[in-house]
Parts: C-alpha cells; structure tokens; sequence
C-alpha cells in the first residue's frame, strides 16, 4: 500500500511538472486592446496563459505574474486573430496549374462525401502569408463546380499535421447555385442543365438523405429493443457515405453554405432553406442586398465573397460596391470573406474597402472576428479577446484594415508565430 501510495505521489509530482512547463505566461502590456466583444481599452493588457486567455483588462488592474514573458506593445493595438470564413488555402496552390489543385472534384454534380480536410498540403506556401496579415484560422471550402461540392473543415495556421491545424473537422456543406455547375454539366449534356435541374436535384438528395436518416433511427430503434428483449440483433442497413454527409445538416447541426450570386438564386436558397427546415448560409451575395430585409428576417448570414465582386457577368449584374453596408443595415449577420488561396492574405483590406463604401468600422472589424466565429460555432473559443478562449492574439502597429499595417506578433493557441513567409524570405535574400 505505502508503495503504491510513493508511486501515485510521484505520478502526481510529474504530471504537475508537466502541466507547469506547458502552462508558459506571456504578458501583453501597454498597448491599445480591442477585444471586440467589450470596449476597447487604452494601456491594457492581455495575458495568455498555456493555449488560453487568461486576463484582458487595464494595466493597472493586474499583479505581473513571476516568470512571465513580457512583450511590450505600446503605441500598438492589440486584438483577436481576424477569421477568414471561406478560402481555399493548402487545396489550391497556383490556380492556373492544375496539378497544384485538389479543391474541385469536377467529375460529379453531387460530391457530398468528398472532404477538404483529406486535400490539404500542410508544407503549403499559403499558410505562412496569409497569417503574416492577421488572419490565424480560415475555413478550406472545396470550389463552388459542382451542385453538391463536398464538405468543409476549418484549420489554425499553424501545425506540422493536418491533425494538428484542425479547429473543425467538419465545418459545413457546400452547394452552388446558378452558373457553376449548369454550365459544367449542361456542356456535358448532363443534369443539371439549368437552374431548374439544380433545384430539382437538390430537392431529390435531400429527400433521400431524410429516408436514408430515418431508415437508420428505425434501425436503433429495433435494436435497443432487441437488446432489451434478449433477442436477436437485427441487420445494419447499408452505408452511403454521400448520404452520411447530410446528418448534420438536416439535424441542423452544421451550416448548409450556398453559393448564390443572382437575386433569384438567393430566393431560391431562402425558399429551399424553409421548406426543409436546414440551417444555411449565403456564400457570394452579389445581389444579395436586393433582399438584405428578407434574409434578415430569416436569420441567414451572408459570407460577402468578394466585396469588389463587380457587374462582370449574367450573375453579377447589379453588384455594388456599397452592399456590405446595406446587408449591414437591415441586420444580417454579415460576414467578410477572401473566398482565394494565394489572395486570402487580402482579407483584412476587403474589410477596409467595405468601410470605404459606409461600413461602420465596428461591423467591419466584427465580420473579420467574432462573426465568422458565430457562424462556424466557434465562438467560444475564438473570435475575441475573451478570457477562457484560444490565445489567438496579434499585435498591429496600426489599423487592420490599412493596407500599409504591419502585423509584428502572432500567437495561435498560445504558441508564438513567426511572421516570415516565402515572398519575405526572397526579399531577404535578394535585397
């Protein structure tokens, strides 16, 4: 027993040791802290202790803890890393070359089952200079091709494994409305040939996942019965893993993202969203503020993908460049995405552009933070400066969304980041 007892001590001893030597403390001090969620607040600090927040508040307000690191950040401003709601960073590394993509399964309009999370390149360039502008999570969507393009995952930018960049494996469904897959696959002479195909086939999975669902809560039902009963286990029905897909979306667990660009696509994403009582949300919005009342009223958010789409196409005729401010006015939950690889580095000067065109800065610095966090289900764990939350902290040596900002600190989970990147490391070595 006393034996026992030396090595349940010494187990003990350990483990502490352990959890001190991980539970490292840095101390952000002096600098102006915009925690997004509270008032921002002038000589404060901010103090992460291990992965997590463990204070925000005024300098004068905190007992500095021995052995912490201090990083000094006066005349700077100090807020949560920004959050980028649609990209297609680490599947897609130069657009024009094929064989760098693995973004777009174009051999199928309905690819439910195929998963980002399964194409990411964890030595991709794109990681680094994306976080170099703040950006410290991204949601990897697979290419809006085909009606049912396969399913999402969202990462941390920064991790030796895919594993390890993980925040949410399986972030949300994506489908596309209008142009896309109609015109892949009515070029093929193939369903869907037209928006009407489109709704139609969309109608027909989502009834059959809602059977294949139900045949399966009948299933559970008879055996936990069987059980019961002392009788004999009935037969699994067989698995569909493109059906497996919809669960979550038809329990509404996770979001359905829509990519909708013309005023009519997204009336149609609205009335499909009613009539089968799925959670989704907006992807593109071109003439999305047409309805801005409307998808309000629904408690649909609107990932504005890009805010400089222009009127370049059938789809994008009444693009404005002012949208972002009127889908903010009539209260949708309005979200600024890069919707690039290589260019979601661009994300916090969209927002920039946005509040050139009446964006209040507020709303603006909220659809790069705690918005996106909102709409993925991650806001209690980033999206603000919040005690509790993942150390997702950057330092800014001025506004985010000015072009001319520099980011000079990063932390991802409490780890620190350096802020280098490929294009940096040429600069350095051919100056």
């Amino acid at each position: 027993m006393r034996a026992t007892t030396r090595i349940l001590a010494a187990l003990a001893i350990a483990c502490s040791t352990t959890v001190a030597i991980a539970q490292e403390v840095t101390v952000i001090s002096g600098g102006r802290v915009v925690p997004i969620v509270g008032e921002p607040i002038d000589d404060g600090v901010v103090v992460i202790r291990g992965a997590k927040i463990a204070f925000v508040g005024a300098a004068g307000s905190f007992d500095l803890p021995a052995g912490a690191t201090v990083v000094d950040a006066a005349g700077r401003i100090v807020m949560p890393g920004l959050i980028d709601a649609f990209t297609h960073v680490g599947t897609r590394e130069i657009g024009a070359v094929k064989v760098t993509r693995d973004d777009d399964e174009a051999t199928s309009p309905m690819t439910p089952a195929v998963h980002t999370a399964d194409a990411l390149n964890v030595s991709s360039s794109h990681f680094r200079v994306t976080r170099m502008n703040g950006t410290t999570t991204v949601l990897v969507a697979p290419a809006p091709g085909n009606l049912i393009s396969g399913r999402s995952c969202v990462i941390a930018l920064d991790g030796e494994s895919v594993d390890a960049m993980l925040r949410l494996p399986h972030a949300a469904l994506h489908a596309s409305l209008g142009d896309p897959p109609k015109l892949r696959y009515g070029e093929k002479n193939q369903a869907p040939a037209t928006r009407m195909g489109e709704m139609a086939m969309l109608r027909a999975a989502v009834t059959k996942a809602r059977e294949y669902v139900a045949k399966w809560a009948r299933f559970e039902e008879q055996q936990r019965r069987s059980m019961e009963d002392g009788e004999e286990q009935p037969d699994p029905p067989s698995r569909d893993l493109d059906l497996e897909a919809w669960r979550p979306i038809l329990s509404r667990e996770r979001p359905l993202i829509v990519r909708a660009q013309r005023l009519s696509d997204v009336q149609a994403a609205l009335r499909f969203a009613r009539e089968f009582d799925v959670r989704i949300a907006l992807f593109g919005g071109a003439e999305a503020w047409k309805v801005a009342d409307e998808i309000a009223a629904a408690g649909v958010p609107v990932l504005l993908g890009t805010v400089t789409t222009q009127p370049s196409s059938h789809e994008t005729l009444a693009a404005r460049m002012d949208a972002a401010q009127i889908l903010e006015a009539a209260g949708v939950e309005l979200v600024i995405v890069s919707a690039a690889a290589h260019n979601a580095r661009r994300l916090p000067s969209l927002a920039g552009i946005a509040m050139s065109y009446g964006l209040p800065a507020d709303a603006a610095l909220e659809a790069l933070t705690i918005r996106p966090a909102r709409v993925l289900g991650l806001a209690d764990r980033i999206g603000s400066l919040t005690v509790g939350k993942d150390a997702d902290v950057i330092i800014l040596d001025g506004d985010v969304v000015q072009p001319r900002t520099r980011v000079t600190h990063m932390w991802i989970r409490g780890k620190r980041v350096v802020l280098t990147s490929r294009q940096t490391e040429l600069a350095e070595k051919y100056k």
